[in-house]
């Protein structure tokens, strides 16, 4: 059994493991379909201008600076 008996048990189980057992008995078809949905979310985020709201004044400060990463 992969599963432990008491449900309380199987609220703890951490997401990766399910995950894993899903894969097992499912196989490629479960994995395709989380490749879609994390394709779909990247795609959603991709989507969205910039998620970061700034004052225009310290955006240009901010991206002018060479002590800041701007990639």
């Amino acid at each position: 059994m992969c599963l432990p008996v008491l449900a309380r048990e199987i609220d703890t189980l951490p997401r990766q493991y399910v995950a894993n057992l899903i894969y097992t008995v499912v196989g490629e078809r479960f994995k395709q379909w989380v490749e879609q949905r994390v394709n779909e979310r990247h795609e959603l985020r991709r989507q969205q201008e910039n998620t970061i709201h700034m004052d225009a004044e310290i955006a240009l400060v901010f991206n002018a600076s060479h002590a800041t990463s701007g990639k």
